[in-house]
Order: structure tokens, then C-alpha cells, then sequence
């Protein structure tokens, strides 16, 4: 049977308080392990994060951002080029029925648009819990270094 790292996190924080509370309030020794504990919370959450990881992962959704805004501005302007030049044939050629649909490329451009756009926000749903993680951890290792700080003025 396995271990859930939670479960045990759990068990070593209760030892922790235990061997906290056994020290008299204002030693040394308990200054120390208060440091040591901090630090050790802060490896915790370093180590639930990597920076290479998350740095990876905001690099690629920002590749990914800018490649689908990229897509939708060239299927709009390559549907919007193709349909004004058959208009512009069309209105050269007036008797051309091939010509009457110069439409059909504008739509063609808008529904690739759509298309780009729906995969953009599905990204963007995938990142959004990430995201909301990522600035939960950070704002806890922020706060455990700032009382790191506070311990020693």
C-alpha cells in the first residue's frame, strides 16, 4: 500500500507543532526551528512549481496566443483580399457567373477566424487554473519569505 504525500505532510506537520510547542517561547532553539520550518515550506512549494516548468508553460502559451491572433489576422486578410479582387473581376467581368461569388472567400476566411478563436479560448481555459495556482504559491512563498525577513531584522 502506498503513501499519500499528503497524509504524510499532514503527519510531519503535527510532529512539528509537537516538537514547536516543546521548546520555551523566546529560545534560540525555537527561533531556529521556526527558520528551519519556514525554509523547509518554502522548498515545499519551490519544488510543486519548478521554475523551468512554469516558465515553459507561459512560453508556450504565449507562442500559442500569438500563433492562433496570428492565424485569425491572416484568414481575414487573405478572405478579405481574395473576395475584393473577384469583386473588382466581377465588376470588370459583369457576365461572369464565376465571378458573382466573391463572397464565398470572405466567408471561407471568417469561419477559419472562428476557428483560430475557439481554439485560442479553449488555451486559454486549459491556462486559467494554472494561472490561478501558480499566484496562489507564489503568494504564499512571497509571505514565508517576508516573515523569513521579519525574523531576523
Amino acid at each position: 500500500m502506498s503513501l499519500d504525500p499528503d497524509y504524510v505532510r499532514v503527519d510531519l506537520l503535527k510532529v512539528k507543532r509537537k516538537l514547536f510547542i516543546s521548546y520555551p517561547e523566546g529560545s534560540k532553539e525555537r527561533q531556529v526551528f521556526i527558520t528551519a520550518a519556514k525554509v523547509s515550506e518554502l522548498a515545499y512549494l519551490q519544488q510543486l512549481l519548478p521554475l523551468e516548468t512554469t516558465e515553459f508553460i507561459f512560453e508556450e502559451y504565449a507562442t500559442h496566443k500569438h500563433n492562433q491572433l496570428k492565424g485569425i489576422v491572416i484568414c481575414l486578410g487573405i478572405g478579405t483580399f481574395l473576395s475584393g479582387t473577384l469583386f473588382a473581376l466581377h465588376h470588370m467581368y459583369p457576365t461572369s457567373l464565376w465571378f458573382n461569388t466573391f463572397y464565398v472567400p470572405l466567408i471561407f476566411g471568417l469561419i477559419l477566424s472562428v476557428v483560430h478563436a475557439y481554439y485560442l479560448v479553449e488555451a486559454y481555459r486549459r491556462f486559467v487554473p494554472f494561472k490561478k495556482e501558480y499566484d496562489l504559491i507564489q503568494e504564499k512563498r512571497k509571505k514565508i519569505v517576508d516573515e523569513l525577513k521579519g525574523l531576523y531584522p
